[in-house]
C-alpha cells in the first residue's frame, strides 16, 4: 500500500517569493521526501510549469496571477478576499483527486482558510503552520514592536483593534486625506479584523498547530 501523502499548501514556493518562509517550506518538504514520505506542494502558478518534481517533492501550481519576475510578490489583497479562499479550496480538492492524503497543512496565513475548507470537504486532518503574528491580531500585533512589551493583550476585540489602528497607523497617513480615503481605511481595518477572527476559528479546529519556534509559541 503506497504511503499517504502530506500536502503542503502555500502562497509562494521557490523560485517565487521574496522572503524566508517559502524557502523554509521547501526545506521541510525536501527533508520529508528524503525520509521516504510522499509530499505534494500546492501553490499558485506565477509563470512556470504547472507540474514538476524538485528534489523528490511533487509540485502542482494552479492558475493565478503572473509575476513580472523573481522576487516580486502579489498584492496581499488578492489573497484576502473570500473568492480566493473558495478558489483555493477547489484547486486543492482537484489536485488531490485519487491521492491517499494523510493531511493538509497550510503553510501561511493566506492559505489557511482555503486549506481548512478543503480539509473539511475531503474529511482529512487539517494542520496549520504559524510563522508570523497575523494569527494574534488583525494588524499583525504591531504592539509587540513597542519597547518593553513581550506579549499582546489577552483579547483583541474590535475596540482594541481600532484603538491600535488609530494610534499606530493613522498618524502616518496624509492628514488632508479625503473622506472617501478615510472610509476606505476604515473599511480595510474592518475587513482585516473579520479575517483575523476567522483565522482564529480555523486555528481552533486544527488537528495540529505548528510554530516556527518555542518562543513564538509562548507568545501565541
Amino acid at each position: 500500500m503506497p504511503p499517504k501523502t502530506i500536502v503542503y499548501v502555500t502562497a509562494y514556493y521557490p523560485p517565487f517569493g521574496a522572503g524566508g518562509a517559502e524557502r523554509t517550506v521547501a526545506l521541510h518538504a525536501r527533508i520529508l521526501a528524503r525520509s521516504g514520505r510522499s509530499v505534494l506542494v500546492i501553490t499558485p502558478q506565477y509563470g512556470n510549469s504547472s507540474r514538476e518534481i524538485i528534489d523528490g517533492v511533487r509540485i502542482i501550481r494552479f492558475p493565478f496571477h503572473r509575476l513580472s519576475g523573481l522576487g516580486t510578490q502579489v498584492p496581499p489583497q488578492r489573497f484576502l478576499c473570500a473568492s480566493y479562499h473558495r478558489y483555493l479550496a477547489v484547486q486543492i480538492i482537484n489536485a488531490v483527486q485519487g491521492e491517499p492524503v494523510l493531511c493538509l497543512q497550510a503553510q501561511d496565513v493566506y492559505s489557511m482558510i482555503g486549506t481548512e475548507m478543503a480539509a473539511r470537504r475531503l474529511g482529512v486532518p487539517f494542520l496549520t503552520y504559524i510563522r508570523d503574528t497575523a494569527s494574534l491580531c488583525g494588524l499583525g500585533a504591531i504592539c509587540l514592536m513597542e519597547a518593553g512589551r513581550e506579549s499582546p493583550p489577552p483579547f483583541c476585540g474590535v475596540r482594541q483593534h481600532l484603538s491600535c489602528a488609530f494610534r499606530r497607523y493613522f498618524p502616518i497617513y496624509e492628514p488632508r486625506a479625503s473622506i472617501a480615503g478615510r472610509l476606505f481605511i476604515l473599511g480595510s481595518l474592518g475587513a482585516a479584523y473579520v479575517l483575523f477572527r476567522r483565522r482564529q476559528r480555523v486555528n481552533r479546529g486544527a488537528a495540529r498547530i505548528i510554530f516556527n519556534s518555542e518562543g513564538f509559541r509562548r507568545v501565541h
